[in-house]
């Protein structure tokens, strides 16, 4: 309840945060992106970030598996040089059938693990399965975890320009 009505916007690298309780809205950026949102085992940048990985990432299949019950693909990512990125190393299991992240470990380039994501539900919407249920450990805090789980997806939705914008981030409902 505290924290209802929060509303964020994320143009490059820059974050945007309105705050409807203090009718204020406060830019997040930089090094602030990967701090805790709202007290969450998630940070900014892990709940906004949209690159393409194999984008910023070296990416190779390391083997294959079974994880709990399901065949998997292994995927190991390591920052390409010069590239920015929140976490040094990813290492991703993937669901072969539907193609769904099931696991995901983030490690510092000092090779710390820092966080551990964990599918625990997808759905199928479309021809397409998404994560409706995941959970975000840190390793740092130890024994700390945050649920995320979505009620109600909805595609291919005609959004207008002008949402994307501070006046409409900032707007009275």
């Amino acid at each position: 309840p505290r924290d209802s009505g929060t509303r964020y916007l994320r143009l490059g690298g820059n974050l945007w945060m309105f705050l409807p309780r203090a009718s204020k809205t406060v830019k997040i950026s930089g090094h602030m992106l990967r701090q805790s949102m709202m007290g969450s085992d998630f940070s900014y940048e892990d709940q906004t970030e949209r690159t393409k990985f194999w984008e910023i990432y070296d990416c190779r299949l390391q083997t294959d598996e079974v994880l709990e019950s399901r065949e998997v693909f292994v995927m190991d990512m390591t920052a390409k040089p010069g590239e920015e990125v929140t976490y040094f190393r990813r290492k991703v299991w993937i669901d072969k059938e539907c193609f769904v992240v099931l696991r995901s470990e983030m490690y510092a380039k000092s090779g710390k693990l820092l966080k551990v994501m964990h599918i625990l539900k997808s759905e199928k919407h479309g021809e397409r399965y998404y994560a409706t249920h995941m959970r975000m450990e840190d390793k740092i805090r130890g024994g700390s975890y945050t649920d995320v789980i979505m009620t109600r997806i909805e595609l291919d939705v005609n959004i207008p320009d002008s949402v994307f914008s501070l006046q409409h981030l900032e707007r009275r409902n």
